[in-house]
């Protein structure tokens, strides 16, 4: 009998993973950057309305996708299914090197930065030992050893399995989405401003929306989150297109509260170009002691980004048939390993406590490589590339009826087929794309 994913996820834990995985410190100077764009303040709010949109269609797509095929691993699924495997190994393969481990590589070094605050050697970048390959610089020093320190205890925590693992994710995702919603909250009871701040400002140019919408929806990134561990969630068919639809409302509304906090307190003029918007905004708040606070809070996000995309990250690959005897132990739907036949046949990750441990500690040690080299000056990678990027140019195979193809499979959000009974190739590939799910052939 071939071993399962244990389901022990709510779609309350998948839509924490979703907020956890999309908020980040980005907005708290993306903003700044935005207004420079879009002098006018009605813009700017609508700009990150229209970023909300498209990512909550987005996530309408992958609702019906889920519900179609409630598996572990996103993206990789649904391109294996409609694409073939070269696309799903592609954009698994980008996402194992480049856009996980490297977004937690970047994360923990800038965690780093604000510990400092507190413990200034937390963030001395003083080296204590560099080698050069070529023209990469692999550096050690205080914040690379803290980092990597922050990506072994979350490691460890999420190898333990995923019900910890959750808890965990729940109450930093708890926690940061109680200290935003105070912010604003005391911001606009307590603080000063003025909704004068909120009116005027000059009509931007259609240029200016395209360029603004960019760093928007670069922060709208990683709603999809819950699609990553399907296969892990309590009645996939109704839970995971929830989580999807709840988590990304959510950031929505936090996103759009916070850059209205932002303008009714200093004037388009003075955020413009500012990349610490959210350090001026607080200290004329609440003074000096926000400093301190609002560092607190960034810390709060940072870990329960990295959590968020430790738990998610690791769950992308596939199980080939048939699952060979693991000793007892249940061999993992989900997990890139190096193979030699990387475009056929990938080795299945075994299981430790229900979680993927050897894809886990594989992408673990990836990470902990990127963190020495981001530290030493290095570009670091950010999330965002894959489906669209290595589906574009592929034609779709042919899709079985989704109840031959999984029997059993819980309804999809919008159960539709071709004329020949049997499910249209052209939606699920639209749905790839990022279409919205409503549209019918």
């Amino acid at each position: 009998m071939q071993p399962k994913l244990q389901r022990r996820l709510g779609a309350a834990d998948a839509a924490a993973l979703v907020v956890s995985n999309v908020i980040g410190v980005g907005i708290f100077t993306t903003p700044g950057i935005v207004c420079g764009m879009l002098p006018r303040p009605g813009a700017i709010l609508a700009v990150w309305a229209l970023g909300g949109f498209l990512a909550l269609s987005g996530a309408m797509a992958y609702a019906e996708l889920a519900a179609l095929k409630p598996r572990a691993g996103g993206e990789y699924v649904y391109l294996r299914e409609g694409f073939g495997r070269l696309a799903a190994f592609l954009t698994g393969w980008t996402s194992f090197v480049a856009g996980f481990s490297g977004a937690i590589a970047a994360g923990a070094i800038g965690l780093t930065s604000y510990l400092g605050r507190f413990v200034p050697a937390a963030a001395d970048p003083t080296p204590i030992w560099s080698v050069l390959f070529g023209r990469v610089s692999v550096t050690l020093s205080r914040p690379t050893i803290v980092a990597l320190a922050i990506i072994v205890a979350l490691g460890a925590v999420h190898v333990r399995g995923i019900r910890p693992g959750s808890v965990v994710q729940d109450s930093l995702a708890a926690a940061q989405v109680f200290g935003l919603v105070l912010f604003v909250v005391l911001g606009f009871t307590l603080g000063k401003g003025s909704l004068a701040n909120l009116a005027g400002g000059a009509r931007p140019p259609p240029s200016s929306w395209l360029l603004a919408l960019i760093p928007v929806m670069f922060s709208y990134s990683g709603w999809n989150a819950a699609a990553y561990v399907a296969e892990e969630v309590r009645q996939p068919g109704e839970s995971v297109p929830r989580a999807l639809v709840w988590g990304t409302t959510a950031v929505i509304a936090i996103y759009l509260g916070l850059n209205a906090l932002y303008l009714y307190v200093l004037p388009v003029t003075e955020l413009s170009g500012r990349i610490d918007a959210a350090d001026v905004v607080a200290a004329r708040l609440f003074g000096p002691i926000a400093a301190a606070a609002l560092a607190v809070l960034a810390i709060l996000i940072i870990l329960a980004s990295l959590s968020a995309m430790t738990l998610a990250g690791p769950r992308i690959g596939t199980r080939p048939p048939p699952v060979r005897n693991s000793g007892g132990r249940d061999r993992g739907a989900d997990g890139v390993e190096l193979s030699s036949r990387p475009f056929g046949d990938f080795r299945a990750a075994p299981h430790l406590h229900g979680v993927c441990d050897r894809s886990l500690l594989c992408r673990r040690r990836l990470r902990s490589l990127r963190v020495a080299v981001e530290d030493s000056g290095g570009a670091p990678a950010f999330p965002g590339l894959g489906l669209p990027d290595c589906a574009r140019d592929l034609r779709p195979r042919e899709l079985r009826d989704r109840r031959q193809c999984n029997p059993g499979s819980p309804r999809s959000v919008g159960d539709r087929t071709s004329g020949h009974g049997r499910r249209d190739p052209a939606l699920l590939a639209d749905a790839a794309a990022g279409a919205p799910p409503l549209v019918t052939r």
